[in-house]
């Protein structure tokens, strides 16, 4: 059948055969089913709780991660950043 990501929609929504990415693998595979709570549905939208079955990814590859539309998350490799205390912050740092 296929592997079966299960999570929360946090923005857009997903539907049967539509093309997802995982931008951490940067690879690209086919939606076959999903369901909410047993029930097979059609649409997943912004907070929904589903089980997507995607076809033709190995388990292996995938333990945590982001499933989202070709192109739409671009992933970084480093960053700067500029940190300053607070002022008024009694407690010391670690």
């Amino acid at each position: 059948q296929g592997t079966v990501l299960t999570g929360t929609c946090l923005a857009g929504s997903v539907t049967p055969n539509q093309i997802v990415e995982f931008p951490t693998l940067n690879i690209q595979r086919k939606v076959k089913s999903m369901q909410m709570f047993k029930r097979k549905v059609e649409r997943v939208t912004q907070g929904d709780r589903a089980g997507i079955c995607v076809s033709n990814l190995d388990p292996n590859l995938i333990e945590r991660g982001v499933l989202c539309s070709p192109g739409s998350v671009k992933l970084l490799h480093g960053a700067l950043a500029i940190v300053k205390k607070v002022r008024y912050y009694k407690a010391g740092l670690p």
